[in-house]
């Protein structure tokens, strides 16, 4: 094993069997990181790049400063497929949908986020002070707030940055509901979400489809959610292997899963980044009023070219 101090460069390249050495320990790294060949990385004073891996690369901490890049190949995991959504739900007068299974409701909006606000919920369904986002037995998790719930969806374009917000506090896409599947569209990129409940969780299938003439970069989904009862409240939150999990001091909690390899887990900024290219913490844990997300670092749609993604949203 060959073992160096790199300066910070924009790009570095190694072999599998390096040990990287930094003046301090690199603050965004979970003990454990797997990410592809040419993947960037925080270090003190700028990034380093892993360019020219010979495959894929994990980074683990072995102590201190040090950490060892060795190959990594991800387990092949077959995601388990999402239930059709139901043709059901009722709409709103405002162009969301609701929808109720056991003790959980939901509400969509037209940008197909979790918020509807209260004047808009129809008669039967749980509704908070201010609308219904999620609610699972009676608790509503999505109150009205800063971030409160959706996605951030980005793309690079002739090397431009492009982002999107399908979210409840920003505009941005706006889409139309075929029962619980909403399609939205910017004109170069359209989004498919279908949604399905059970009464334990709500499930989501994301498609998304380049319908421009050139190739997206970099495309990225980021789903997050601020699942407090009330506008401020600390929740526990909780970064697993394969799960984000938001519990608030007392009543059902949230956690975002999923079965896709290529999905990330991690807590945002108290101040939403609004971008999903913006890291996030993946180590970090406690009592927080910050939301937890699920991204999914897809690379490159050409032209046609379509990529599905499953996550669900889960009774903790």
């Amino acid at each position: 094993m060959t073992a160096f101090t790199p300066q910070v460069s924009d790009k570095l390249t190694v072999t599998n069997t390096d040990t990287l050495s930094f003046s301090a320990p690199l603050p965004s790294l979970a003990p454990w990181k797997a990410d592809r060949t040419g993947a960037v990385w925080k270090m003190p004073g700028g990034n380093f790049r892993i360019y020219k891996a010979t495959m894929a690369t994990r980074l683990k901490q072995l102590e201190g400063n040090t950490y060892a890049l060795e190959s990594y190949v991800a387990p092949v995991v077959t995601p388990t497929p999402t239930p059709e959504p139901s043709t059901g739900g009722t709409p709103t007068n405002n162009g969301g949908v609701v929808a109720k299974e056991g003790g959980i409701a939901i509400g969509l909006n037209k940008s197909g986020a979790l918020w509807v606000v209260k004047d808009a919920v129809p008669a039967g369904f749980p509704c908070g002070a201010s609308g219904l986002g999620l609610s699972i037995d009676g608790s509503e998790l999505v109150a009205a707030g800063a971030i409160l719930e959706g996605a951030l969806i980005g793309y690079r374009l002739n090397g431009a940055t492009v982002i999107k917000r399908q979210h409840t506090a920003f505009t941005g896409l706006t889409g139309t509901f075929n029962g619980l599947t909403w399609t939205g569209t910017d004109g170069t990129l359209t989004i498919e979400q279908r949604v399905s409940l059970t009464a334990d969780r709500v499930s989501f299938a994301v498609t998304l489809t380049n319908r421009g003439a050139l190739p997206l970069a970099d495309v990225t989904y980021q789903r997050s959610v601020d699942a407090n009862p009330s506008d401020n409240a600390l929740n526990t939150l909780t970064i697993g292997v394969r799960e984000a999990v938001s519990k608030p001091a007392t009543g059902p909690g949230v956690a975002y899963t999923s079965e896709d390899p290529r999905a990330l887990f991690g807590i945002g900024s108290a101040l939403d980044p609004r971008s999903p290219f913006v890291a996030f913490h993946t180590a970090r844990s406690g009592k927080l009023d910050l939301p937890i997300c699920v991204r999914f670092p897809i690379s490159t749609l050409e032209p046609g070219a379509s990529a599905t993604l499953t996550f669900k949203m889960e009774r903790r």
